[in-house]
């Protein structure tokens, strides 16, 4: 898997029918979901606030059938865009979580300041975050040496009779990689995204090197967790080491 694309979720305003309450999918915490109780017709619409470059959209941690299908139009007041002339479904899962993610990345920015999302869901269909972001998309992927880590909030504790006493809690992925080659505009720009989201604002990592990620493990809803000081060998070649944590 190479390297792809992380994404600024943006500081927008949000608006929807058939799924209640709007508010919910715009915090950062998953487990705060917007519900459409009776199924049917839902409509999403994100203001971005102003025409601005995007390319990216996340529908994140819903509990979706993998046959229901999501569409993504886009546009400027009066001049809509339906991306992916037919509704994409959720993205397929290998591990054994319960929710699920559906992500659209066009191929080339467009200008726009609202993006719409809907569908027909069926009852009790939830959905935790819904996000939309222009990406950064290095021009090479990461260096060896990059892969997935799992963090469990759980605990277990060696008892005296050789057993454990075990605390549940629950498991999250890591990701960290090193990019290499970048150039001094990709360097100014990552630098410019990293600087904006610290180590407490979510970003969203996606791997792979094609548009479409195989899986939903590859997209990481996340923090930063490490962000070390790029590294400047010769006037070709930057090397710098990021690590991020998801949310569960």
């Amino acid at each position: 898997m190479s390297y792809h694309a992380l994404a600024r979720p943006s500081q927008a305003t949000i608006a929807a029918t058939g799924i209640a309450p709007a508010w919910r999918m715009m915090t950062p915490e998953p487990k705060e979901v917007a519900v459409s109780v009776a199924g049917g017709a839902i409509a999403i619409t994100i203001d971005l606030g102003a025409v601005v470059q995007f390319d990216t959209a996340f529908v994140g941690f819903t509990n979706a059938n993998p046959a229901t299908p999501l569409q993504l139009s886009f546009g400027i007041a009066g001049a809509w865009e339906v991306a992916e002339g037919v509704g994409k479904v959720a993205l397929p899962t290998r591990a054994k979580a319960p929710r699920r993610h559906y992500l659209w990345q066009l191929g080339e920015p467009v200008l726009a300041r609202y993006v719409g999302i809907a569908g027909n869901v069926p009852a009790g269909f939830q959905i935790g975050v819904v996000a939309a972001a222009q990406s950064f998309r290095p021009q090479w992927g990461p260096e060896f040496g990059h892969g997935r880590g799992i963090i469990d909030t759980g605990s277990a504790t060696r008892r005296p009779d050789g057993g454990f006493g075990i605390v549940k809690g629950v498991r999250a992925a890591t990701w960290q990689w090193t990019l290499g080659d970048l150039n001094d505009e990709e360097r100014e720009e990552l630098f410019a995204l990293i600087f904006d989201r610290g180590e407490t604002e979510t970003l969203i990592a996606i791997e792979g090197g094609s548009i479409d990620p195989p899986y939903g493990e590859s997209v990481h809803w996340s923090l930063l967790t490490r962000v070390e000081p790029y590294e400047r060998n010769d006037p070709g070649m930057t090397r710098w080491a990021l690590r991020i944590q998801d949310w569960a």
